[in-house]
């Protein structure tokens, strides 16, 4: 897994008239090239989740969704 900071963009904008570059949807690791040549057009991003996730499996005793008493 890569580590480091993550920024993501404060403007849109075009870099070499062929990738656009989405206002609060852009995100870069920290030492990205986008990064590096226009840092004052990204910010750290926070992390932020908006749902629960659910456990891929049923555990001994278990039905999927379902905990059952012991």
């Amino acid at each position: 897994m890569a580590k480091g900071k993550l920024y993501v963009a404060t403007e849109t904008f075009s870099v070499d008239g062929y990738q656009t570059i989405t206002k609060d949807v852009t995100r870069v690791r920290e030492g990205h090239p986008f990064l590096s040549q226009f840092p004052q057009l990204f910010k750290e991003a926070s992390a932020h989740y908006e749902w629960d996730v659910e456990q891929a499996t049923a555990g001994p005793g278990e039905r999927r969704g379902e905990k059952v008493a012991r």
